[in-house]
């Protein structure tokens, strides 16, 4: 998760120097989106989330998640804005994403919530800026896509 990293680019730079020649390298970093939606809207909370104590969090959290699900799913089924809607109070939902049973949704919800708003580092890249940091560094066979989790990587040393 190098977007957890203070500096992703160092990061992913200080791995290519492990690489023997000929190595590949696989990674992933979640991605910069140029509109508000449910997942990049965390941003909006972060600067308050990342000064709190972890604990209060995570207890209001495991408070307000159960309770707001079944608004949220509602939220996220109106025409044309309900991706936006559910922009405004963060909670993960995967209803109608995966399959899940209710109480596998609440769990899920709340752990993946919490997991987007303490973390000390959040810094969501491009395909363009992860595409730099491989031609940088002289990779070769470079992959650099959108994906499930946000920008996948794959590339090889050369040998």
């Amino acid at each position: 998760m190098l977007q957890h990293t203070p500096d992703p680019q160092a990061t992913f730079l200080a791995l290519v120097r492990q690489l023997r020649p000929g190595g590949t390298i696989a990674a992933d970093c979640y991605r910069t989106l140029p509109y508000v939606d449910r997942w990049s809207a965390k941003l909006w909370w972060r600067p308050l989330t990342t000064r709190l104590p972890r604990g209060l969090v995570r207890r209001v959290i495991e408070w307000y998640v159960p309770r707001w699900l079944p608004i949220d799913t509602r939220l996220a089924r109106v025409p044309r804005i309900g991706r936006f809607l559910v922009a405004i109070v963060p909670c993960w939902n995967y209803t109608g994403l995966l399959d899940l049973d209710p109480d596998e949704l609440v769990a899920w919800a709340i752990l993946d919530t919490f997991d987007a708003l303490t973390p000390r580092y959040d810094r969501p890249q491009t395909v363009e800026s992860v595409q730099a940091w491989c031609r940088a560094v002289g990779l070769v066979d470079i992959n650099v896509r959108y994906g499930g989790n946000g920008v996948l990587i794959n590339a090889r040393k050369a040998s």
